[in-house]
């Protein structure tokens, strides 16, 4: 085999590379100019409410959309000029793609084809994301759960080197979650690029070296989740007990972000010096509080409200 500086370069681009993308639907921008990137070895978290156009941006990433405007890159070239994409990358995107009258082993024997794999290739897999002993039954009786990790054993059939999740922890018992929280952690360790986008903001965040975060189609942060953590420490407020609406009101007038910690504590993206001049000057009495390190569900709203750097 031939080798060229560019196949040569390509074996060493191991990532997910989004340029300027933009999507319209029915006359409407969904998605607006998004740059990012999701570096090999590490796994980038995807986060944004409902209808941010999460799911929008995934489906173009695995190639099943085509944006109006910019460009996906995956280890460098276009997912369409792989060799073979399902060992560029590995896409688990809709439980809702299986053939109700397929067992899952038939599923993943129909992908193995298309990735150049073998039957044991998909024995293994079945049995990575604990569905050996539901093989050889239909799919139509999976409960979500068990099609969530019959979606995730197809991302891998090819052994891929980028790992493209949206919303993989759906369905998941407790048992569940743990055991793809561990395998994520070692994707990344492999050396793979993981792509993960989910509501559990917390779970993410407890796995993501970076987080990409975006609303109403557009990026508001991007991120490393250790710089952001240095950026959170002893940053916010967390008020103890009842909050009365003088003080209620005072955030608002504040635009001070509000997350509920739990035992009738209040989290509030604010230094303690803004707080108390602000209460000071307004005559309003505040509750008892204590300063505390930010945390996942902090970050994320913050962000949302554009109070990431709120002082």
């Amino acid at each position: 085999m031939k080798f060229t500086f560019g196949s040569i370069c390509r074996e060493w681009i191991r990532m997910i590379e989004c340029f300027e993308l933009t999507k319209r639907k029915s006359g409407r921008e969904i998605l607006s100019n998004m740059s990012f990137r999701a570096p090999d070895g590490q796994v980038t978290g995807f986060l944004g409410p409902n209808g941010a156009g999460k799911s929008s941006t995934l489906r173009i990433v695995a190639n099943v959309d085509q944006p109006d405007e910019g460009r996906v890159l995956v280890n460098g070239t276009p997912h369409a000029s792989a060799r073979v994409p399902a060992r560029s990358m590995g896409i688990s995107l809709d439980l809702d793609a299986f053939h109700p009258k397929r067992t899952g082993l038939q599923h993943l024997l129909i992908l193995a084809d298309y990735a150049g794999a073998s039957k044991k290739d998909a024995q293994t897999v079945l049995h990575e994301t604990g569905l050996s002993d539901a093989g050889t039954t239909l799919v139509g009786k999976y409960s979500l759960g068990m099609k969530q990790r019959l979606s995730i054993a197809s991302a891998l059939i090819g052994d891929p080197s980028n790992i493209v999740l949206d919303e993989p922890l759906n369905g998941l018992d407790a048992e569940g979650v743990v055991w793809l929280r561990e395998t994520i952690l070692r994707w990344g360790a492999e050396g793979r690029c993981v792509l993960v986008s989910s509501h559990q903001i917390s779970e993410v965040f407890g796995v993501a070296d970076r987080v990409v975060m975006i609303s109403s189609g557009r990026i508001i942060l991007d991120s490393e989740v250790n710089s952001l953590v240095e950026r959170g420490k002893k940053r916010i407020v967390q008020l103890e007990g009842e909050i009365v609406p003088s003080v209620a009101a005072l955030l608002e007038d504040m635009n001070v972000s509000r997350v509920s910690a739990g035992s009738g504590r209040v989290n509030c993206l604010v230094r303690p010096h803004v707080l108390m001049d602000a209460a000071a000057s307004a005559g309003v009495r505040l509750p008892p509080f204590s300063i505390v390190d930010m945390q996942a569900e902090d970050f994320y709203f913050a962000a949302m409200r554009g109070q990431l750097d709120h002082e």
